[in-house]
């Protein structure tokens, strides 16, 4: 329980920093309870909202799931992961104008699938990229595969 305290702690940290920059981007408090009643401010905070409660579920789903044998080489673990980019110039998942055009969503699930060496691992993803703040252009959801070299130090 503890994990999932701190997983959702820091998001809530990171929502909170991402709420006063858009404070000071729309100008104060008349211009950030504004910014919230527009379909772009609506639509970011439903999505954050979505996104969070998503990623809950999915966390809850896991730690309702028995471990395996020590020895399985099958579905050890499970990465969720919920992030936010910063592009040095627009971000191509955000149309440009609005209260920010450069921070980006970074939220996804890594599913190890089976070990097929010593810390080598086939992983299956799912990977979601939008705009954070502003309007949407060009978010994307995307589900794939990976082969993950895992150094443990």
């Amino acid at each position: 329980m503890n994990n999932f305290i701190a997983f959702f702690g820091s998001i809530a940290v990171v929502a909170s920093l991402l709420l006063g920059l858009v404070y000071l981007r729309t100008g104060g408090v008349s211009g950030f309870k504004a910014y919230f009643t527009t379909g772009e401010g609506k639509g970011a905070a439903a999505s954050a909202l979505l996104a969070i409660a998503v990623i809950a579920g999915i966390v809850l789903a896991m730690y309702s799931v028995s471990s395996h044998a020590e020895n399985d080489k099958w579905f050890q673990y499970t990465d969720v992961y919920f992030g936010v980019d910063y592009t040095k110039k627009q971000s191509p998942q955000c149309d440009s104008g609005g209260a920010d055009d450069r921070l980006t969503s970074n939220i996804g699930i890594r599913q190890h699938v089976v070990e097929l060496a010593d810390d080598v691992d086939l992983l299956a993803s799912y990977t979601h990229h939008s705009c954070v703040i502003g309007k949407d252009r060009n978010g994307y959801d995307g589900v794939g595969a990976a082969v993950n070299w895992r150094f443990n130090w």
